[in-house]
């Protein structure tokens, strides 16, 4: 729609004027049949604008939880929770200098064991490999840096 211009017509429908003399009928109460018909027409071509515009908001919606949906796995989680113990542990590449927080890798490690514990007998096969492996891996690198640090510390 264009500025300044309007779609809609204001009619002054008072029988009466301020005076409480009677005002003579304008041209569009001589036929209030046309005026409904295009109200009702004006209604309408909005109902299907709103309409297709539910339609499109309803299938990007559709598509954003399918998304998220392929996103959120289990098997993601787990790698997540892995990455999280080695960005603790700092080795992770490519990231920039992370405080190392020992106790905060021990942490996750201990989430991700009772997550095998409590998923026990209830997880595909890819998905109990993949546990177990997390497991085992971030338990042997955890240890390894532990050692590292030992050492440079007794050497100061």
């Amino acid at each position: 729609m264009e500025e300044g211009k309007s779609k809609f017509k204001i009619v002054d429908r008072r029988r009466f004027d301020y005076e409480g003399n009677p005002v003579p009928d304008s041209e569009s109460n001589e036929n209030p049949m046309q005026e409904n018909q295009a109200i009702s027409q004006q209604i309408t071509e909005a109902s299907k604008v709103s309409a297709t515009e539910s339609e499109n908001q309803q299938q990007s919606q559709k598509v954003d939880q399918q998304a998220s949906d392929a996103d959120l796995t289990f098997s993601g989680l787990i790698l997540s929770l892995m990455s999280q113990a080695l960005m603790h542990m700092g080795e992770v590449s490519g990231v920039p200098s992370v405080a190392i927080d020992l106790e905060a890798a021990k942490n996750v490690i201990d989430i991700l064991d009772i997550l095998k514990q409590k998923t026990s007998g209830n997880l595909t096969k890819e998905e109990a490999e993949l546990l177990n492996q997390a497991c085992g891996s971030l338990k042997l690198k955890y240890l390894e840096v532990v050692n590292r640090y030992q050492h440079k510390t007794e050497k100061i």
